[in-house]
């Protein structure tokens, strides 16, 4: 990278703009104000006030994003029985969870029963408000309730689950449950599910601004452009669901409010349509934000690869060394907090190291980061048959490594435990750890990335946005990674978020669903007449 940063920059509030951006808005950005945005695109329409006259599409509900929110709203949708038209600026569905590692964090399922788990609602509620500080207790607690009915209702289209349950990041019981044969695949039946019932896809249809009834400022509709250019007025009789993710891609957003500079030197987990498009949409007519200035990032991409090869070996009993060939932190604390351990190595570089037993544990199962077979088929897996071979192939001194291996396999033979950073788990309070002593030996190079943004836009508890002065936008629901994500714990004084796996990918099928149901329980049909 050409501009780096260190602990104290990412750790300790050095980064410029961050929490002044959040207060003062989307300065560098410089949204229109809703009057401008609005009149200056439904001018050409006959419109009267804001409202259009003529309209290209109509349905009871308008879902922006197709990704795994905006599945799970399109399919509970048409089982409300609601007409629904979902648009994405993609030449494809799926978004970033196409990509992400595929878990969903369920509770209280056959699969966790069948392993001998005693999990529920309480203990999840537990676990997310641990996270860190300024949770939203009463969300999480909606959210914990919501994932009782995932894994049945996800299943239920034919998606498959693994039938192993996993201890992952942020979870004191294992509730990690990973679709098969990944997220692309599971997201693609859930598609064919929300057409066969008779739901619409838009597909390269971008979201440019948001329609409101100036009267009751209740959101009737979105503006979007097709792939030639040509603007498309949708009105919504029920509600609008956004659910077109973050803004990690956003290089000027990730300036404005997470690094200060830098953004574009960073490798990034997703596609390039989670660019904030949706959320600047929202905060033109007012929608307040929440933790803004925080953003997850991890270490789990290759740092010679491409955001299609991430590895978390060290979830499952591996070690970071850095390039000299030593440990430097407790791997158990996950792949979303160890990189502010890994900001302040050479090179911002670390290798998780493992053995052929741990590969063999976890070789054609598991998650996508978690699975030895698809580290090796992505070329970049580093071998040695010896620790000396292995060291050679990282480029640290063999010496050096030797002494680390020998160091932490001799506590965890001893006492189970690494006497060195107190590690006595995989991950989270889950696994116990093992001796690395069968060869050969393997080693995944990985770096710092932004995986996604963790802030977002405030809602209430009907999942409908909150405007600046703390009253809902009616009509405007939020669903996924636009608002769920800030909905978890934060480090004060810093930029770092805490989360948990599965609750990304999980929690967007969740409250895509949720988005529907409410709608249809709470939301009248619009009256264009009596505007």
């Amino acid at each position: 990278m050409t501009k780096t940063f260190n602990r104290r920059d990412f750790l300790k509030g050095g980064l410029v703009l961050g929490g002044a951006a959040e207060a003062a808005g989307l300065a560098g950005c410089a949204p229109t104000t809703k009057g401008d945005k609005q009149q200056a695109q439904l001018a050409t329409t006959g419109a009267a006030g804001g409202i259009p006259e003529n309209w290209d599409y109509e349905a009871d509900v308008i879902v922006v994003g197709c990704g795994a929110a905006g599945m799970a709203a399109l399919n509970e949708a048409r089982a409300q029985d609601l007409t629904v038209i979902g648009i994405e600026q993609a030449n494809m569905i799926g978004g970033n969870a196409a990509i992400c590692g595929g878990e969903m964090c369920c509770v209280g399922t056959p699969l966790q029963k069948a392993q001998g788990i005693d999990d529920s609602p309480e203990k999840l509620y537990e676990d997310m408000c641990a996270l860190g500080a300024d949770v939203n207790e009463e969300m999480m607690k909606l959210y914990s309730e919501l994932t009782t009915e995932l894994y049945d209702w996800v299943t239920g289209f034919g998606v498959e689950v693994e039938e192993e349950v996993h201890g992952t990041n942020g979870h004191t019981t294992p509730r990690g449950h990973f679709v098969l044969p990944g997220p692309g695949e599971a997201l693609g039946v859930m598609r064919d599910a929300a057409e066969a019932a008779g739901a619409e896809i838009h597909l390269q249809t971008a979201l440019t601004s948001l329609i409101q009834d100036p009267a009751t400022k209740r959101v009737i509709g979105v503006v979007a452009e097709d792939s030639h250019g040509d603007q498309l007025l949708y009105k919504a009789n029920r509600g609008v669901i956004m659910a077109s993710g973050g803004y990690a891609q956003n290089n000027d957003l990730i300036n404005e409010y997470v690094t200060g500079v830098g953004a574009e030197n960073f490798k990034r987990q997703g596609r390039d349509t989670d660019n904030g498009t949706g959320i600047i949409a929202c905060m033109n007519i007012g929608v307040a934000s929440r933790h803004m200035s925080y953003c997850s990032f991890s270490c789990i991409l290759n740092a010679d690869g491409d955001a299609t090869t991430g590895s978390a070996m060290y979830h499952c009993g591996g070690i970071l060394v850095n390039q000299e060939g030593e440990r430097f932190v407790d791997e158990s604390n996950g792949y979303t907090n160890v990189w502010t351990s890994v900001v302040d190595q050479t090179d911002q570089i670390a290798y998780c190291i493992w053995d052929q037993a741990i590969a063999d544990a976890n070789n054609g199962q598991g998650g996508e980061y978690y699975d030895h077979s698809k580290a090796e088929a992505s070329g970049l897996l580093l071998k040695g048959d010896t620790i000396e071979e292995l060291a050679a192939a990282i480029g640290c001194p063999a010496e050096v490594l030797q002494a680390t291996m020998d160091q932490y396999n001799g506590d965890v033979e001893a006492t189970g435990v690494d006497s060195v950073f107190g590690r006595d788990n995989f991950v989270t309070g889950t696994g116990d750890l093992v001796p690395l002593n069968h060869a050969p030996y393997y080693a995944w190079k990985t770096c710092i990335a932004i995986g996604s943004s963790r802030g977002g836009l405030k809602k209430d508890i009907s999942c409908q946005a909150v405007d600046m002065s703390g009253n809902i936008v009616p009509g405007l629901f939020l669903a996924g990674v636009i608002s769920g994500t800030s909905e978890m714990g934060i480090v004060p004084g810093t930029r770092q978020s805490k989360s948990a796996s599965g609750t990304g990918f999980g929690g967007a099928l969740c409250f895509g669903r949720y988005c529907a149901q409410q709608i249809a329980s709470i939301m009248e049909p619009w009256d264009q007449a009596a505007a």
